[in-house]
């Protein structure tokens, strides 16, 4: 039988029929949904090879979703600790697998071994460079700590702006002794352009 891997989408796992069917009675099933934040189950869409099923690991906030590969290397494990014909938690149940020590050899993005390493240099993380390449495509920021590389540009209407001013007469409750800093953005009306 196959085992539980990582799917082809940052939140996806490929399992076995027959462990996601043992899971899903499991306790610890609600556990690591409640402790990871996240919503697991059957993706929708193609079907995946004979005999197992695609799951989907949402979470259940919207934000950036860097430590969502950290919590499928997680539930992979956990998927491997549930064995077909053993009752959850029972005697012969197997104990979850601990949490292996971070390896710097894995890919935070792929999930696979680093082949060409490149490391950035401000936070030190290391990913595969075709990884970070496409990454940095997207949005220049490092993609486990969020630390920027660049500028970030969006693509709203031409012509917005920021400001910023200290307001030393505006207080925010339990920190009536510290000046406010008020953000004011201005986005003209218009349509939304190609990111730049």
């Amino acid at each position: 039988m196959l085992g539980a891997r990582a799917g082809s989408g940052l939140g996806e796992v490929l399992v076995p029929a027959e462990v996601w069917d043992a899971l899903r009675a499991d306790p610890r099933l609600p556990e690591f949904e409640g402790s990871h934040e996240v919503e697991v189950g059957l993706r929708q869409g193609p079907r995946p090879p004979r005999g197992m099923c695609t799951l989907s690991l949402t979470p259940r906030h919207s934000g950036p979703w860097h430590w969502l590969a950290r919590a499928r290397e997680e539930f992979v494990r956990l998927c491997g600790s549930v064995l077909p014909g053993q009752r959850p938690g029972g005697r012969d149940a197997v104990p979850p697998a601990p949490s292996p020590a971070p390896s710097d050899d894995l890919c935070p993005i792929c999930l696979g071994e680093i082949g060409e390493r490149r490391s950035l240099n401000r936070c030190g993380h290391s990913f595969c460079d075709p990884c970070l390449q496409g990454a940095f495509r997207v949005r220049p920021v490092c993609p486990v700590c969020g630390l920027v590389y660049g500028t970030v540009t969006g693509d709203q209407p031409p012509g917005g702006s920021m400001s910023s001013a200290r307001q030393q007469s505006l207080h925010l409750p339990g920190y009536e002794g510290s000046a406010t800093i008020q953000i004011t953005y201005t986005i003209p009306s218009g349509i939304q352009g190609v990111r730049g």
